[in-house]
């Protein structure tokens, strides 16, 4: 660049030559790498697939924990997260390629988190992604390694060791670790342990100024937790407070964020996963919108039908009126991403003949929604029916509740249509085969 500034080069050749600098760099930081003594190959392959991998700066003390096999044996905690045996480890791990930086911002909350380990530049990062190396880094960990989910268990190791006297609250650097990287492994996917995500619920939770379950749960509804949501939502009394999966599908549907442009709390993208994942957990679409468990779900309070259902208010809020429709089509991407959540909530039993206004219910209102989709609208039609009439569970009104409470039946079991065991379907012959084969195999054509 001192060159070229004095020779007038464009910005395209400047930019030609800080793009090759990496390439320059290459036979010195292989040589780097190449020195690192055979014994700390894993360890160093970790931390720095580890690095590559994360958003965040990862904090020193992880360095401490970043074999499994390091946990083992009683070491005292001020010995195992010595800053200055940690700078040493490192050093040994991974030569000049990494430094340590220090994080001014958590020098008084989180002193043992206060110093970040980073690349020595930018440059090294650019060398370690280009595909050889990558390669040669993941040749030298065990071939099951996973990056994001080797920074989530190294984490967790870390809590176990922790000191007492560590405030674990949301903005601890490594709480925020394990949640960003866990919700990674969901991204994908992936089956990971997430006993571990309920490990750092606990911990967060009995801190001096931790936040509550409720808080937590949030948290991982924004994240997209789809994983924890299905295996902890089995049994909620480990939540207490009133949570339940239709409390969590009310705050997914609605609640936003009012500060700013009242931005949605959970992002668009996850919600179908999300809703899916809650209503096989037991959400209830037709409970009523509004209830005594839902006083801090504060978007709530400007829905335009309280008293009726969730799905009611859901389909409301999509559908607009017949003004604003005429003026205001809805775009492609809109309607396919409401077709995908409508069908979502008809196949989990969502009241499709639910009255919307007085001259229009939900059947109707869809339809309209959908016209420009006659397959879509179609495939909600015969979801309906499939709910009805093919043994799938349903959801009614409690003869004892009111009219507008709306609650499972035989006090929270699912209501079966299919027959009763020995009798035959009528939908079978004598043989037990299935009737009317094609009108099910163009049924499942247009699913």
């Amino acid at each position: 660049m001192k060159e070229s500034l004095p020779n007038e080069d464009t910005v395209k050749m400047m930019e030609r030559i800080v793009d090759d600098f990496p390439s320059e760099l290459e036979d010195y930081f292989g040589r780097m790498l190449d020195i690192i003594v055979p014994r700390y190959h894993e360890a160093s392959s970790r931390i720095l697939l580890g690095v590559m991998e994360s958003n965040a700066l990862i904090p020193l003390t992880l360095v401490a924990h970043i074999l499994p096999e390091e946990e083992d044996g009683p070491v005292s905690v001020d010995h195992l997260h010595s800053l200055r045996k940690l700078r040493a480890r490192l050093k040994a791990y991974c030569g000049d390629l990494m430094t340590v930086v220090e994080d001014l911002g958590y020098r008084t909350n989180f002193t043992d988190c206060h110093e970040r380990i980073d690349f020595l530049h930018r440059t090294v990062n650019d060398y370690l992604h280009s595909p050889p190396v990558k390669c040669k880094l993941q040749s030298r960990v065990p071939q099951c390694f996973k990056p994001s989910e080797s920074i989530v268990q190294t984490a967790s190791r870390y809590f176990k060791f922790a000191n007492q006297s560590i405030n674990i609250a949301l903005p601890h650097p490594v709480v925020e670790i394990i949640i960003s990287e866990a919700a990674k492994l969901e991204d994908v996917e992936y089956e990971y342990d997430v006993s571990i995500v309920d490990e750092v619920r606990e911990y967060v939770v009995k801190s001096n100024t931790g936040p509550s379950n409720r808080e937590f749960v949030k948290l991982a509804l924004q994240r997209g937790f789809y994983s924890y949501i299905r295996e902890k939502f089995k049994d909620m009394s480990v939540f207490r407070c009133g949570l339940d999966a239709t409390w969590a599908l009310r705050y997914v549907l609605f609640e936003v964020d009012f500060h700013g442009q009242q931005q949605a709390m959970v992002a668009y993208k996850i919600k179908p996963r999300m809703v899916r994942a809650l209503l096989d957990r037991g959400a209830n679409p037709n409970a009523m919108a509004v209830d005594g468990t839902t006083s801090d779900i504060s978007a709530l309070q400007f829905l335009s039908k309280p008293q009726a259902s969730i799905w009611v208010n859901y389909v409301s809020r999509m559908v607009p009126d017949k003004t604003i429709s005429a003026l205001l089509k809805p775009s492609i991407d809109s309607q396919v991403f409401e077709a995908d959540m409508c069908g979502i909530f008809v196949e989990h039993g969502a009241d499709y003949s639910a009255t919307l206004t007085g001259r229009q219910n939900v059947r109707g209102a869809l339809q309209m929604y959908f016209g420009d989709m006659p397959r879509e609208a179609e495939r909600l039609e015969l979801l309906a029916r499939r709910w009805r009439r093919r043994g799938m569970i349903s959801w009614a009104v409690e003869p004892s509740a009111s009219g507008q409470e709306l609650l499972r039946p035989d006090g929270g079991r699912p209501h079966s249509h299919s027959p009763k065991p020995g009798r035959l379907s009528p939908n079978m012959d004598r043989g037990g085969r299935r009737r009317d084969k094609m009108r099910d195999k163009f049924k499942s054509w247009l699913l």
